[in-house]
């Protein structure tokens, strides 16, 4: 879910206009959706085009009392196409009502007051994750009390984040247990989102939203993780403070899985090294039914590569003039069977210490062609000084949908 920052509205003399123009749009999904011979499959055909919550509420509630297997039909639609956390929200929707999901004023104006309250993450947590996202979160504040639970259920949610404010349902904020775990990586996220200032407007968040694909993405990604590699490192790596990056081309995704990105390095160290840890998935099928993989496509899950620094804070490589250059890009991957999606992270580090020293060889790793590299970290390095991703979902025809990327 996703922050509920616009004011509240003013009854006005346009208000009923309004309302029954939104029943009658409603309305019009929820026949649509009907009429079809399976409601959900061609909801997500194209950008724009995916029900929200409650038009989905409601057509579960009809079929649940007039076609019972056309309910179950529905719920593993769902499910694959949105996931876990949207299922349960339709769910409770459905047994609620759809229309009490709506903030009222009065909600939002108690959103307001407990904004800046409630309690920061817990010391472990905090590193954990600071460790996972590259950025600090020291001033998250989590609200876990009877008036935050009391928040959610008027919602529908099971946790709701605003600035740097996350609400948890009772029960809900327990990073011991792996879904708690991964909803809270889902709402930091947000937070991360938020803070960046590309979340203008407070509204719930529908599985078509990037952000909450983005945050849906990344907590996975985090849960996956394991435990001991989320812990934030703290050997000091050498005199850089800053290391920096500058679009050369890109980004840009065309059909079928194709991607580039190239970039530039700026640092204001010397003597030393950058060095960037990959992390790559994929998943999909192509039209002949064989799964896409990161070994099927060719790539490495996860590596390092290195440029020198020199003491002149010339930084010399393989690619380009000055080898102060890294280039993203993935092949076209021909007609696809089934949506298909990949994500590619760079979390970049410095060190004073030759990568050579720890087994880095040129070449090494075929993904970082003439560079330095290895599939394991080199002695040295600190705390990460940037982190940087991109990801991207193709559809069956092969047509892009929902990329993105950013730097932190």
């Amino acid at each position: 879910m996703r922050d509920r920052q616009s004011t509240p509205d003013t009854k006005s003399h346009h208000a009923q206009p309004t309302k029954e123009r939104e029943a009658q749009r409603t309305t019009a999904q929820e026949e649509a959706l009907v009429t079809q011979q399976n409601p959900l499959t061609q909801t997500i055909s194209r950008m724009g085009s995916v029900p929200s919550a409650k038009v989905h509420a409601n057509l579960l509630s009809r079929a649940t009392s007039d076609h019972p297997a056309r309910s179950r039909q529905l719920m593993l639609q769902m499910q694959r196409q949105y996931g876990n956390r949207y299922v349960q929200r339709v769910v409770e929707l459905s047994r609620q009502g759809a229309g009490e999901a709506e903030a009222t004023p009065e909600v939002e104006a108690a959103i307001q007051r407990k904004r800046g309250g409630g309690q920061a993450l817990d010391n472990r947590v905090q590193a954990q994750m600071e460790s996972a996202f590259g950025t600090d979160l020291s001033r998250v504040r989590v609200h876990t009390d009877g008036e935050a639970d009391g928040l959610n259920r008027a919602l529908s949610a099971r946790a709701f984040t605003t600035g740097q404010d996350i609400f948890f349902r009772q029960g809900e904020y327990s990073p011991g247990s792996s879904s708690a775990r991964e909803l809270l990586a889902h709402e930091l996220t947000h937070v991360v989102q938020q803070t960046e200032k590309v979340q203008p407007k407070l509204t719930i968040g529908e599985p078509g939203d990037k952000y909450e694909q983005e945050a849906d993405r990344v907590a996975q990604q985090v849960l996956r993780m394991p435990e001991t590699s989320l812990q934030r490192q703290v050997i000091l790596g050498g005199n850089a403070t800053s290391i920096t990056t500058s679009n050369l081309s890109g980004p840009e995704w065309k059909n079928n899985g194709q991607f580039k990105w190239w970039i530039n390095w700026a640092t204001d160290g010397t003597s030393g090294w950058i060095v960037q840890k990959i992390e790559n998935t994929y998943s999909g099928t192509r039209a002949d039914g064989t799964p896409i993989t990161n070994a099927s496509v060719g790539v490495t899950p996860l590596y390092y590569e290195a440029w020198e620094v020199a003491t002149t804070g010339t930084i010399t490589g393989s690619l380009g003039r000055t080898g102060n250059r890294d280039r993203w890009e993935r092949p076209n991957l021909g007609s696809l069977g089934s949506q298909t999606s990949f994500s590619m992270k760079g979390t970049v580090y410095w060190t004073s210490t030759d990568p050579a020293s720890s087994g880095f060889t040129s070449p090494g790793v075929a993904n970082a062609g003439s560079l330095l590299s290895s599939t394991s970290a080199p002695a040295g390095i600190g705390s990460p000084l940037l982190v940087r991703g991109a990801h991207g979902t193709w559809f069956s025809d092969g047509t892009p949908a929902l990329p993105g990327c950013f730097i932190s």
